[in-house]
């Protein structure tokens, strides 16, 4: 199962990571693109958020050749490559010249570690390309809240919950909104097999659902 509303957010945000982190499986691919998943995933998301997906190819592409594009997208910097860095787009600067300089390991990088600390969550640097403010890192952090949370209620603890629900809110609202729209764009530009194009719609309209969440709370309150 890929996603019910029974699991929830924390562990959407994990299989969405999941997809950033690492080159896909064969499992994992056809999982994603099982007509039920997507199903219940346009239910609670939206039709456009698995409508790429849905027209995904996938009996006429091979595993290698989706693992080919996640290589090509994410690791090698050069042809269809996109920066997973949230510090490429908001701490690129111009220099003396006018000319664009991308910046990575910027002061995004620099907050989102502090965030991780604050929270107590430990990744490992090598699973995110020793960058903190990696895509699949941001998302797994999500994740990790969204459980922290989670279990935190089971136990009757409302005060920490209080606290990992703010730090959601937060992080949402300083890190993952101001860069997803501008990454998921570019990966369906840039994307030539096309898997990991509804990846990235799905990621993009996960994101701003959940962040609407927020802001409806926010209004309430």
């Amino acid at each position: 199962m890929v996603y019910s509303s029974e699991l929830g957010r924390g562990e959407l945000y994990h299989f969405l990571a999941s997809t950033m982190l690492r080159s896909p499986t064969s499992e994992l691919i056809h999982a994603i693109c099982t007509p039920e998943h997507l199903k219940e995933l346009g239910a609670v998301l939206g039709e456009a958020s698995v409508e790429m997906l849905r027209q995904f190819p996938l009996q006429d592409k091979t595993v290698e050749e989706i693992q080919q594009s996640y290589s090509d997208l994410f690791r090698i910097p050069m042809g269809a490559y996109v920066s997973p860095f949230e510090s490429v787009y908001l701490d690129s600067y111009k220099n003396e010249e006018g000319r664009v300089r991308q910046r990575l390991m910027g002061p995004s990088a620099m907050h989102v570690s502090a965030f991780y600390e604050a929270a107590g969550c430990d990744f490992d640097p090598s699973e995110c390309a020793q960058m903190p403010d990696y895509i699949g890192a941001e998302l797994a952090f999500m994740g990790y809240l969204a459980e922290q949370e989670k279990t935190a209620y089971a136990q009757e603890d409302m005060e920490q919950a209080s606290e990992f629900h703010i730090l959601q809110q937060r992080f949402l609202n300083e890190h993952l909104i101001r860069w997803i729209t501008p990454l998921a764009d570019a990966v369906v530009h840039n994307d030539n097999v096309g898997f990991y194009k509804g990846i990235a719609r799905l990621m993009h309209c996960f994101v701003v659902w959940d962040f609407s969440k927020y802001e409806k709370l926010e209004q309430v309150h």
